[in-house]
């Protein structure tokens, strides 16, 4: 066997180690192939799923995916040619890749109990804007958001008190953020226009209580509409379990004329 092969994969495993985990030897270019790797939206993920230190989440990815690496050269290590190290090296990126797309799963799974609290809550901001200013209205209500909107409702706050950004990016930018929410574009326009409105404002508001009205009663349906789910697979269940304590009667009635 050539043993350069070899070699040169453990060298080039190490070398990736090296330079993720010492800081000190990156330079412009590395930062350039680190991007290539780290996904555009992975540390919008760590922080909204509530991880503190990104980097350290990183450096354990990476870590596992170079375990996964040596594991299967030592698998194979008496049969070590090029093909078993391709075979270690896919696995080890197909792991990196993976740990990703399990964490994207778990975003999404709590963007959806927050899609289905959101309609409750925005009842709820409906009524404290009735008797406060819009930013007003929103840094109240933070306690009352979806835990995956409270930080971002309370930089959008902030953004508009410092008035750093300008008329309707604060609004947009937490738009783009969540813009996978139903109807959440329209809302956030309605939102900065009763914010600038001098007149016609109660309009407004009715107009914002009228989809928020829409979108508890659409949640409510749906809710209604799973427990109707549930309810149906009662009578399925039960004719299951009817029929395999018949199986099993009828097994144990022939078994007892067999041994009889």
């Amino acid at each position: 066997m050539n043993y350069f092969i070899p070699v040169f994969f453990v060298f080039y495993i190490l070398m990736i180690y090296m330079w993720i985990f010492d800081d000190y030897h990156i330079n412009e270019n590395m930062k350039i192939y680190s991007s290539f790797f780290i996904e555009k939206d992975y540390e919008f993920l760590l922080g909204h799923l509530g991880y503190i230190d990104n980097k350290h989440e990183f450096h354990k990815r990476v870590k596992q995916s170079i375990v996964v690496f040596f594991l299967i050269v030592l698998i194979f290590f008496e049969q070590l040619d090029y093909r078993y190290l391709l075979l270690s090296f896919i696995s080890a990126i197909l792991f990196y890749k993976l740990q990703y797309v399990l964490l994207k799963k778990k975003y999404e799974r709590k963007l959806m109990e927050a899609d289905q609290q959101f309609p409750f809550y925005l009842n709820h901001l409906c009524i404290l804007i009735q008797n406060n200013t819009v930013p007003v209205a929103l840094n109240k209500s933070i306690q009352n958001a979806p835990e995956l909107f409270r930080n971002d409702i309370s930089i959008w706050v902030q953004d508009i008190h410092e008035g750093k950004k300008k008329g309707l990016i604060p609004y947009l930018e937490f738009n783009d953020k969540f813009r996978q929410v139903s109807g959440l574009n329209r809302i956030v326009k309605t939102l900065y226009n009763i914010s600038i409105a001098s007149t016609s404002k109660e309009k407004m508001i009715l107009s914002l209580m009228k989809i928020t009205n829409e979108k508890v009663l659409n949640a409510r349906k749906d809710e209604f509409n799973k427990i109707l789910d549930k309810q149906a697979l009662i009578p399925w269940v039960s004719f299951i379990w009817v029929g395999i304590v018949l199986i099993a009667s009828f097994s144990a009635i022939n078994i007892g004329e067999f041994l009889s």
